[in-house]
């Protein structure tokens, strides 16, 4: 992303005047994450994710520029605890002409300057005891572009609480039940009109990944209803040194009892696997 630098009312640095509770919105044009060698805080803390905003508004004293280095404010931030949200940067490079163009020109056909068009987070930007020398990002605000068919409620879907990233989803729906849906998933990566690229159905994305330490358990507990596992005609594959079917407490009828056979209609070989209590059954 081009550098370019900062003018107008929010100047920062020494003898530079107060916000007065001033809030501006923005879009992102870059994010820092910490290894990044070019992160603005690389010698000093906190090394959080930081911002280039693109900061835009018909307010004539601030109009659109650059402010670089802005600390994002995280739903919580402890010592070894939070939530990391890391902005999403416009993949449009607006060059090097951003600050000082008025706002009738940016609408003017030329798309990297309509911050509208920028794909990046929209974000709104505060200033930490009312000194410009010190903005942070306090949360994202909806996209100007924003009305996909994905991220628009509908009176139907009731009052859920969902959140949602490259194309998956998890929370709560209107219903009360937990849901995960991964059908939409994506790396992340848009197609030229904005829309999302569909799944790719390959299993490069949409996994689901559960890990534990050493020692440690998955435990499913269902109090008298069922557990269904749907594999649409895939494998269900279960890579352990034991398989226990059956509550240990249980005992077995005929023990259990494998063996393999001919198929008589198709020559081919079966393996069978017999009964292991009362309740577990095995069936070809």
């Amino acid at each position: 992303m081009a550098r370019t630098s900062q003018s107008g009312l929010l100047r920062r640095g020494a003898g530079v005047g107060k916000a007065n509770g001033l809030l501006v919105r923005g879009v992102v044009l870059t994010t820092y994450v910490v290894d990044d060698p070019s992160h603005p805080r690389s010698v000093e803390g906190p090394k959080s994710a930081y911002c280039d905003v693109y900061v835009y508004s018909d307010n004539p004293s601030v109009g659109h520029q650059i402010l670089r280095g802005v600390s994002v404010a995280q739903e919580r931030s402890g010592l070894h605890d939070g939530h990391i949200w890391k902005p999403r940067a416009s993949t449009i490079d607006i060059g090097s002409s951003a600050t000082g163009i008025a706002p009738s020109t940016l609408s003017g056909g030329v798309v990297g300057h309509n911050p509208g068009m920028l794909d990046g987070d929209h974000v709104l930007i505060g200033f930490i005891d009312g000194s410009l020398s010190h903005p942070v990002i306090l949360r994202s605000i909806p996209h100007p572009g924003s009305n996909k068919e994905l991220n628009a409620l509908k009176e139907a879907d009731g009052d859920p609480d969902y959140w949602r990233h490259h194309g998956s989803f998890y929370g709560i729906d209107g219903d009360g039940n937990f849901v995960v849906d991964l059908t939409a998933a994506h790396d992340g990566e848009y197609l030229e009109n904005g829309d999302e690229k569909p799944a790719a159905e390959d299993g490069t994305v949409g996994n689901v990944i559960v890990r534990v330490p050493k020692g440690s358990n998955v435990t499913i507990e269902v109090d008298g209803g069922d557990v269904t596992v749907n594999t649409g005609g895939g494998k269900a594959v279960v890579e352990a040194a034991e398989v226990h079917l059956g509550a240990d407490n249980l005992i077995p009828i005929d023990g259990v009892v494998h063996g393999t056979g001919i198929d008589s209609l198709t020559g081919a070989t079966y393996f069978a696997l017999g009964s292991a209590s009362g309740v577990v059954f095995a069936k070809k």
